[in-house]
């Protein structure tokens, strides 16, 4: 093999691997761009989620009649879940459940409800009976798996 004849040979591997880096490339990219509408529509509904979340929030704060219905519209099957592990749950217990799923602490929840930290303790407490969560378990967290 002479000199020309290894250099064609260098010249060609090296087109050869460029064609090959550039179909991985264009492979890349395509597999990149199909994820890009779906990355939007998941951006586009955790916006959705966000606003819902804080209008539910600002519906407790006001201690507005209507936090019940749209906490339940906004999560239908939360209540469900509850009362399938105790169908005897009042309205109040439910709503009470709708506040510490939204991750309001007991101090938040006692001025939402004009009410005392020390009645909200034994609400949560009567609660925790209902839907037999040990003292050991976190009721936050309990709410959040539901």
């Amino acid at each position: 093999m002479n000199m020309k004849d290894f250099i064609n040979t260098v010249v060609l591997v090296v087109h050869i691997s460029g064609i090959f880096f550039l179909i991985y490339l264009l492979k890349k990219h395509f597999r990149t761009g199909n994820k890009i509408p779906e990355i939007n529509k998941e951006k586009k509904q955790i916006k959705i989620n966000l606003e819902t979340l804080n209008k539910l929030v600002s519906l407790a704060h006001e201690n507005n009649p209507k936090f019940y219905e749209k906490f339940k519209e906004a999560y239908p099957y939360f209540y469900k879940r509850l009362l399938k592990v105790n169908p005897k749950l009042s309205y109040s217990d439910l709503e009470y459940c709708a506040l510490i799923r939204l991750n309001l602490d007991t101090k938040k929840i006692a001025t939402i409800k004009r009410s005392t930290v020390g009645a909200i303790e034994s609400k949560k407490y009567r609660i925790r009976k209902k839907l037999d969560i040990s003292t050991e378990e976190n009721i936050y967290i309990w709410m959040m798996d539901k």
